[in-house]
């Protein structure tokens, strides 16, 4: 099945770039063919790897494949961005410049942190970006560049796609668990954040380690794992807080499920976590942006910034597809949405695997793989506020949740693999399947030509 999926991709997709190649303007042709080069280079690499024996999908082989695409990849965006901007952020000037600037006035600054950031004018910022910059002010003491950040995370990839691999071997065969982390870390997305010099590398780098941890403790009963799974949302609230707090009560969750605790412990437990949830400073604070306000308000607030087009109900409806089965790949670069398109490649195949996901989700919950409960309950959660806010059509809020999507899509295509002979996996394979190939793909266009 993965195989047919791959042939699809590749199909699909280089229709659509020369389908669109025509509505490139000529300044950003070399990003365009960039984008499709990319693109390109992987699926075959992907090819490639399938029709490899499975005792070569093993973690050393996984790191090494991770390192080479990541350190090519990266050191291209870099090119690109210097290409175009003559700076290494690629694209992402706002809140990267930030940081960097923050970062080398406090390496070059005797006083302590917080007095800096109010000397330079960022004393109220919030503490969900302290994270992002003590890390960058760290490595920028080995070299003050961004490039310095990219090598970091480019690490992290390195490591990070070990520990996505150890995670899905909770739920799938070796070569499900290997594809997925591969893919994800191999997305063109990924490339560029950490091609970039934002924080959404490192969040993602706690959340994959938390999830980790906590599967080990559910296995084993070892409570320094369960300490390490919240250390590591700890580490999560000083670059994004309510994250941390959707994971921990995914966890809580899942846990109750998975051991069967009695309704009484659950309402106990459930009026504690709610009590110190909302005893906590940064939970009032969103509270009184968020919940507080007219939700009308909430609406005017987002039509002015344009996040709302085409009506409120459209705009429900295209946040709540794009959290099912998108996003939307922008394929053609514009000065507004360049960036965006670097991350097209990989939000083709995105979309075309999401049909799996929402298997996934009726598969949990009609054969009660309550184990999976945690791994679901994050991205349900996260997507169904971000819809609530009008901000599911932003991948960088939505990225955080796409390793344990990811998961669920390989672990529904492991599931229907180990079930060949069922009337659905046929119905699957010869039917749906390519009925879905040709509405996602069809939205595809309509999202580009819109």
């Amino acid at each position: 099945m993965l195989n047919r999926v791959f042939k699809y991709y590749l199909f699909f997709s280089t229709i659509l770039f020369v389908l669109f190649y025509s509505y490139v303007s000529d300044e950003f042709v070399v990003l365009y063919i960039y984008n499709f080069i990319q693109y390109f280079i992987i699926v075959l690499f992907y090819f490639f790897r399938i029709e490899n024996s499975e005792n070569s999908m093993n973690p050393k082989n996984l790191r090494i494949e991770v390192s080479i695409i990541s350190f090519l990849f990266i050191g291209l965006n870099n090119a690109i961005s210097y290409y175009y901007n003559k700076d290494f952020f690629i694209f992402s000037n706002e809140d990267a410049l930030t940081y960097d600037y923050l970062a080398v006035n406090i390496n070059n600054s005797s006083e302590s942190f917080i007095e800096t950031m109010d000397r330079l004018g960022f004393g109220k910022l919030g503490y969900d970006d302290y994270g992002q910059i003590l890390l960058v002010s760290f490595v920028y003491k080995i070299w003050a560049s961004n490039l310095m950040l990219n090598i970091y995370y480019l690490f992290l990839a390195i490591f990070g796609c070990r520990y996505l691999y150890l995670l899905c071997l909770n739920f799938m065969s070796n070569k499900y668990a290997y594809f997925s982390s591969l893919l994800f870390y191999t997305s063109s997305y990924m490339l560029f954040y950490n091609s970039s010099g934002l924080k959404e590398s490192q969040m993602l780098f706690f959340i994959i380690l938390s999830f980790y941890h906590f599967y080990v403790f559910l296995r084993t009963n070892q409570i320094k794992s369960l300490v390490f799974s919240f250390l590591f949302l700890f580490f999560l609230m000083f670059f994004r807080p309510a994250i941390s707090f959707i994971i921990f009560a995914s966890m809580v969750i899942g846990y109750l499920k998975i051991k069967n605790i009695n309704s009484l412990i659950v309402v106990i437990l459930s009026v504690v976590f709610v009590s110190i949830l909302f005893l906590n400073n940064y939970v009032q604070e969103q509270q009184q942006i968020y919940l507080s306000n007219d939700y009308d308000q909430i609406i005017e607030t987002n039509k002015n910034e344009g996040m709302i087009k085409g009506g409120v109900g459209f705009t429900i409806l295209v946040n709540s597809a794009s959290s099912l089965i998108g996003h939307f790949p922008t394929i053609v670069p514009d000065s507004e949405p360049a960036l965006k398109s670097m991350y097209s490649g990989a939000l083709i195949i995105k979309n075309f695997l999401s049909l799996f996901y929402l298997i996934a989700i009726y598969f949990i919950i009609k054969f009660r793989y309550w184990i999976l409960l945690p791994v679901l309950f994050y991205p349900l959660i996260e997507s169904a506020s971000l819809v609530y806010l009008f901000e599911a059509l932003e991948l960088r809020k939505s990225l955080p949740h796409y390793p344990l999507i990811y998961i669920l899509i390989f672990w529904c295509l492991y599931i229907l693999e180990q079930n060949k002979t069922s009337l659905l996996f046929n119905e699957l394979k010869n039917k749906y399947f390519n009925l879905y190939l040709g509405f996602s793909t069809l939205l595809i266009i309509y999202w580009n030509l819109r």
